[in-house]
């Protein structure tokens, strides 16, 4: 819940920081309103801005203009946080066999010894398999008679009837013996996080992957993140590419649950780039896919203002990576076509602040040093969430 209204709190303070900051009013001409910054000209398209003063964890600020050259450079074309371990995950196959079940705690098997129905059905013929079946305890022992106790759990089921049997022939002669799970229990995988039906998914003796496990939970719910999964196994953590495996646009990973395992929905609020300035709609645009570019982001805020955005004075706000005290200010120029099939190979992130400015890149150092206070005050309140 502090997450959410933390979330809540970063929206509404974007969707209002054209009042806050002369966003719709900018004025290319007079003080930007910053101390005077030292600016280090490090390539013909990144320039370095440090600042002065501190601007809460904020330095310095590169500033990048997007071409075919900064986009190979900046790895702004895989935006998107890969583990290096989802290699050694086995991969569920709808048309692979299940391994042999075997048998754990709290499992409840149903034992039918033929010819004699008072060890089959001890307890009345009328009583369901579950309700009349055979616990296997706590410590993994199950008890039959004239068997006694025995280590039934990590035993598959034809071990367990080769037991029974085996056993049973000094007082019956040749049992025939079938035994069977009336009830699977003992393997469990938790689901959490923004599905209809948080709760536990039971692996029983076919294999699940994440979206079987994801549907058997009711599937998504409005609030849910379409892009991402997580998948903790133990002390590991596993982010998953979501929207491949439910639009099947790409190969996507979908791993083979485990006991144990915790599947992990996050909410949407993560998914968020902020749109502001001479756009026709000012406000959050929702990443749905793994990648999402800059056009994209742009055409779901309805486009630029005809009247007076300036499709060349497009400005990316990234906020710092971990303690970094550096921001990355992405611009782009729209009103080129360079610029156009560039912004198409600008893959967006999650956070990002996008601005469309009414001026052009002549006065671009005005319109971000005007940004920068409430831009900063957005990474703050990130850090604050995350934290």
């Amino acid at each position: 819940m502090i997450r959410a209204s933390a979330a809540g709190l970063v929206i509404s303070f974007v969707c209002t920081a054209c009042t806050i900051v002369p966003g719709q009013n900018i004025r290319p001409s007079g003080s930007s309103g910053l101390p005077a910054a030292k600016i280090e000209k490090v390539s013909p398209d990144i320039e370095v801005i440090h600042l002065d003063d501190q601007r809460g964890p904020l330095r310095s600020v590169r500033v990048v203009t997007i071409t075919q050259s900064t986009l190979a450079s900046e790895a702004v074309g895989a935006a998107w946080r890969t583990n290096a371990a989802l290699g050694s995950l086995a991969t569920f196959s709808p048309a692979q066999s299940a391994a042999e079940y075997r048998v754990g705690p709290g499992d409840i098997l149903s034992v039918i010894v033929w010819d004699h129905p008072e060890l089959t059905n001890p307890t009345g013929e009328f009583r369901d398999a579950a309700s009349g079946g055979r616990l296997v305890a706590a410590d993994g022992n199950m008890f039959f008679p004239y068997v006694g106790s025995f280590k039934a759990a990590g035993l598959t089921l034809a071990e367990i009837r080769n037991h029974l049997a085996t056993n049973l022939a000094r007082v019956i002669s040749k049992p025939q013996v079938d035994v069977r799970v009336a009830a699977f229990r003992s393997k469990r995988v938790q689901v959490t996080g923004e599905v209809r039906q948080p709760g536990v998914v039971v692996i029983d003796d076919t294999p699940k992957g994440i979206i079987e496990a994801l549907n058997e939970r009711g599937g998504l719910s409005e609030t849910a993140s379409r892009r991402e999964v997580i998948l903790r196994r133990g002390a590991d953590r596993y982010e998953l590419d979501l929207a491949s495996l439910l639009t099947g646009s790409q190969i996507g990973v979908n791993p083979l649950l485990q006991p144990g395992d915790q599947v992990h929905i996050p909410d949407r609020s993560e998914d968020q780039v902020f749109v502001l300035g001479r756009v026709t709609k000012e406000g959050p645009v929702y990443l749905e896919q793994r990648r999402t570019s800059l056009t994209q982001i742009i055409a779901g805020a309805s486009g630029i203002d005809r009247l007076s955005g300036d499709g060349n004075g497009v400005l990316v706000f990234r906020r710092p990576r971990g303690d970094a005290g550096q921001a990355t200010v992405y611009r782009v120029d729209l009103s080129s076509s360079l610029g156009l099939l560039a912004a198409s190979e600008f893959q967006m992130e999650a956070r990002d602040v996008v601005y469309v400015s009414p001026t052009s890149f002549s006065q671009y150092n005005a319109v971000i040093n005007q940004l920068l206070p409430t831009v900063s005050t957005v990474f703050q309140l990130d850090r604050l969430i995350n934290d």
